[in-house]
């Protein structure tokens, strides 16, 4: 009785935060939300660097993962939220997984890897197409938005969140290389 009172509690109250928190949009809550972790934890491995990936990923799609977007939005001196890399568009974690075009060659590069993982055309098509329904996959593919386009296996699932990972790091590193850089 007590553990489902317990239950009870912290899944009404993660709803709550995703319900009031935008910055949350893209994390599903998993059922039941006390001893199921969440994909992102399920699929990494209990290895140094692959703890790291999932961290990263984990930041992006919290939104506290300071790109130029959050730091002009709590920075009291003058901060531009456009992006450091293209300079065209806000730096927001929509554009830095989709669209930033200085990332343009190491996205070409990794997402032949989503589709091999989905192993239908079709499917990857219909994800590609529409920028919105890819940036969820790569942030979390389990989320309810998706289920009425794609019905992944478990297996894939898990290996879309480890493509996504190493996905986003390389981004990551590549933007930070590119920063430097400058």
């Amino acid at each position: 009785m007590f553990k489902k009172a317990s239950n009870d509690y912290w899944e009404n109250t993660w709803r709550q935060e995703l319900a009031t928190q935008s910055t949350m949009k893209c994390l599903q809550v998993q059922h039941p939300v006390v001893d199921n972790p969440h994909n992102l934890w399920k699929s990494t491995r209990p290895k140094k660097h692959e703890v790291q990936r999932a961290e990263i990923k984990a930041r992006l799609i919290t939104g506290t993962f300071i790109l130029q977007t959050n730091a002009m939005k709590y920075n009291k001196s003058e901060v531009s939220a456009t992006c450091k890399l293209c300079g065209s568009d806000n730096e927001t974690k929509e554009h830095l997984l989709g669209s930033c075009s200085a990332l343009s060659q190491i996205r070409e590069e990794n997402i032949t890897r989503l589709k091999d993982i989905l192993s239908d055309d079709n499917i990857f098509t219909t994800i590609t197409q529409d920028s919105g329904m890819l940036i969820q996959i790569i942030l979390d593919c389990t989320h309810s938005s998706l289920k009425d386009h794609v019905i992944l296996s478990r297996e894939q699932e898990t290996d879309i969140e480890r493509w996504s990972q190493a996905y986003c790091e390389r981004l990551i590193t590549h933007r930070a290389q590119i920063i430097r850089s400058k």
